[in-house]
């Protein structure tokens, strides 16, 4: 990395969280429990599942696991493997399908104003991307394939942030410092936090401009537009 990639601060590489931070969650989460839930409907009608009652099996499921439900691919497997089982199906296949379903949706992002353009001007001044998320999403099966170097999946890794975990791995895998690391998120707790825990340079995205409460980590920086970050990441 060289010129702008250093900025005044010797940042190397820039993580993101993704849910809330690079697109709006709900909409495609939404959209994709629908969707798997009218697939099970269809294509295994003995599974009398609709939204009620995949959540209370969700939940029941959650915590037979309990830390492990971080994992939350492996939940949502779970969940629907029990839901196929009660009903006499065979598993793996009622999972496979349904999970095909669910995932198409759920990597079907809308992200936000500005998103790609920071990406793609970050990546121009030869800095590495990545992506650090508690969430499930797959990169590479989003309109941000190809713009990000890596995502680590924390729940995955069964330490969800703000443990520090993810955000080591990140900097491992950009084999950079954590200080050389500017991770950006919209939540206080599992990015502000964690990046702050990790030693690495935390920033706030915080579009609405809604007041941080006083008991929370402080970032190092707060942003309302993603467009601001080539500028910062440069001074």
């Amino acid at each position: 990395a060289s010129g702008a990639a250093a900025g005044g601060r010797g940042i190397l590489a820039v993580t993101f969280d993704l849910d809330d931070t690079l697109w709006d969650t709900m909409p495609p989460l939404i959209r994709a429990s629908e969707m798997h839930i009218a697939h099970m409907r269809e294509k295994y009608p003995r599974v009398q599942v609709d939204a009620d009652s995949l959540r209370a099996e969700m939940m029941k499921i959650k915590a037979e696991l309990g830390d492990e439900a971080s994992n939350l691919t492996m939940l949502r497997k779970r969940t629907i493997a029990s839901l196929a089982v009660r009903a006499g199906y065979e598993p793996d296949e009622v999972v496979s399908s349904t999970m095909e379903v669910f995932m198409r949706e759920r990597n079907n992002v809308d992200v936000y104003e500005g998103a790609i353009e920071t990406l793609e001007a970050l990546r121009r001044t030869g800095l590495i991307l990545g992506a650090v998320t508690n969430g499930n999403a797959d990169i590479s099966r989003t309109p941000l394939n190809g713009l990000l170097d890596f995502s680590i999946l924390a729940g995955v890794m069964g330490l969800p942030k703000p443990h520090t975990q993810s955000f080591e791995e990140a900097a491992r895998r950009a084999g950079v410092r954590p200080d050389q690391v500017l991770h950006v998120g919209d939540d206080l707790k599992t990015d502000v936090e964690g990046a702050n825990a990790a030693g690495m340079y935390s920033v706030w995205y915080n579009p609405k401009g809604k007041p941080r409460d006083e008991t929370a980590s402080l970032p190092d920086e707060e942003i309302t537009a993603l467009t601001e970050l080539v500028e910062l990441v440069g001074r």
